[in-house]
């Protein structure tokens, strides 16, 4: 057994963690952004960047590289191996000329035996070997190859809804501020305790002054240097910046100032996200909706998140706003007590339970705004959205400001010359958009040109254009990627008298409704 875990342990890691091969830089170094989306807990994103190379490199190996990230994303972050494979099979039949082959066919191995299958790694890994014999991964594909047989005669592969259940995190650390100049802990008066590496540096009442200096950080004009500090909760909650926070609140210096982490256990982060995320005021069954979807997604993260990491998620909307404490209303507490341990899962994990505002009346797929094809997250008709104030909206923009919202994004057009959209998805919403400049031709997902404008001018890629003169108007409908649950539909679903559980399956397909307790999964 000690063997098996080892080699289990090893094969995933050379799998999630494929060299980089030397290729000509696409024209934006995507391949980091895309890394650095994972870092963040961001697949679907990454996801995305990954396609846009595939879609638009003219270098081969660049397209071959971006199928390789795709497969190590499908497989170990989504949670869809048949996806992964196709990825890889591509490789074989489109692109076996390039480098990334040997990589792909060693992969092909590893995420078959990483799901159960192991006549198929089995095949994989002796066709390996006799290809490669003299490679450095030969020995590795030999020792998995020997353990493949085994296991391959003992027992037959499991059928994906047979995936044993996840072991969940019980706790979450949530980036509160990253390379701020100064964090103010305590208030004045209250008792607090401040710990450097596990010994005490301040016992007293606050507040404490935390700044960073050529030798790390000071404290109360005091050097601390280049360690990590512990607010411990005491007879009052820690505090940062004034803002109460449950748990411990841990801050250490970074490369351009000091950040903070709030460590505390999932259900009582929730504490925190609900009342950011949705109305108090709103309908009981819509805030337990909201509930299991951010328990849901929370869990999903915290299961894909990289092992040196020093945090899970960001207390934004890039991840889920969190308010702390303060933010904490009865209302809203109590869904996610009614609801604790409650998440969605797919094939027996936890799922990446999107949200958005308001579909606009129909939802939309994580393939047309992502490049994912998730099985669970897939466009359904919302009616109820559509009966929400300001379903539907107007936003306008010059061509000047156009062109600095897109340069403040990275994009390097010129004069606004024309603005055309295209590849509309089954829910109306624009799949591509097109802007040809004085300096070229810029093409952009809808989601993309949504995210690069801003909600004061698109709130959602279903939108179509009109222009006088230099001024461009647009008029759509929803609020967001729209992708999952809808909180206007779900606000009015549970005003008509659904259950949060019927509408959760009203908007995440192909997914299962489990509970944790104390004695496990059930």
């Amino acid at each position: 057994m000690i063997r098996l875990k080892y080699l289990v342990t090893l094969c995933l890691l050379l799998f999630v963690v494929p060299p980089v091969f030397a290729a000509s830089a696409p024209r934006y170094d995507l391949f980091e952004e895309a890394s650095g989306l994972l870092e963040q807990g961001s697949p679907l994103e990454a996801a995305a960047l990954y396609r846009r190379i595939l879609e638009g490199s003219i270098d081969r190996e660049e397209r071959a590289r971006a199928l390789l990230f795709l497969s190590v994303l499908y497989s170990r972050n989504l949670n869809l191996p048949d996806t992964a494979v196709a990825c890889l099979e591509q490789i074989e039949t489109t692109y076996p000329d390039t480098a990334v082959i040997i990589d792909a066919r060693f992969a092909l191995g590893a995420v078959s035996y990483r799901n159960g299958r192991f006549a198929e790694a089995v095949t994989h890994f002796q066709r390996f070997v006799e290809l490669y014999p003299e490679h450095m991964r030969s020995s590795s594909a030999r020792a998995w190859l020997r353990q493949a047989e085994i296991l391959a005669g003992e027992q037959p592969a499991p059928q994906p809804q047979d995936k044993a259940m996840a072991k969940l995190p019980e706790k979450v650390r949530v980036l509160l501020h990253h390379q701020v100049e100064q964090v103010i802990l305590g208030r004045t008066g209250e008792p607090m305790t401040v710990l450097r590496d596990g010994s005490p540096l301040f016992e007293g009442n606050g507040p404490v002054t935390v700044t960073t200096g050529q030798d790390g950080l000071v404290v109360n004009g005091v050097v601390a240097g280049n360690l990590t500090l512990t607010l411990e909760p005491g007879s009052a909650r820690p505090r940062v910046d004034g803002h109460a926070y449950r748990g411990v609140v841990t801050l250490w210096p970074d490369e351009e100032g000091i950040s903070v982490v709030n460590t505390l256990p999932v259900e009582e982060y929730l504490y925190g996200v609900l009342p950011k995320e949705m109305s108090p005021l709103w309908p009981e069954e819509a805030l337990k909706a909201q509930a299991v979807a951010s328990r849901s997604y929370t869990y999903h993260t915290l299961l894909n998140r990289k092992a040196h990491a020093r945090f899970d998620l960001e207390a934004t909307t890039a991840f889920q706003v969190y308010g702390g404490a303060d933010a904490e209303a009865p209302e809203t507490t109590a869904p996610v007590d009614s609801t604790k341990g409650h998440y969605l899962a797919f094939q027996g994990l936890p799922i990446i339970a999107c949200f958005h505002a308001n579909s606009g009346g129909m939802t939309e797929s994580a393939d047309a705004v992502w490049g994912a094809a998730l099985p669970y997250l897939k466009g359904v008709k919302d009616s109820f959205s559509r009966l929400a104030p300001d379903a539907c909206w107007t936003g306008e923009i010059d061509a000047d400001s156009m062109v600095k919202k897109l340069w403040e994004k990275g994009y390097r057009p010129g004069g606004i010359i024309s603005l055309e959209t295209s590849e509309p998805s089954p829910s109306g919403r624009n799949g591509r958009v097109i802007i040809s400049t004085s300096r070229g031709r810029l093409e952009l997902t809808g989601n993309e040109f949504r995210l690069a404008m801003g909600p004061e001018v698109i709130r959602s890629a279903r939108f179509s254009v009109t222009r006088k003169k230099r001024h461009f108007t647009f008029e759509g409908c929803g609020y967001g990627h729209g992708v999952g649950m809808s909180q206007w539909g779900a606000r009015k679903m549970a005003a008509s008298g659904f259950t949060y559980d019927t509408i959760l399956h009203h908007y995440y397909k192909n997914v299962s409704l489990v509970t944790i307790d104390k004695e496990g999964v059930r």
